[in-house]
């Protein structure tokens, strides 16, 4: 489910939902 979540914030944030975007943000919200 973190997944979906971070894809729809880079989506909100107009940032390309790739990999390395994904990565990001579950690196700074402490997941993973």
């Amino acid at each position: 489910m973190e997944y979906v979540y971070s894809a729809l914030l880079l989506h909100t944030a107009g940032k390309p939902v790739d990999e390395a975007g994904v990565k990001k943000i579950l690196e700074a919200a402490g997941i993973k």
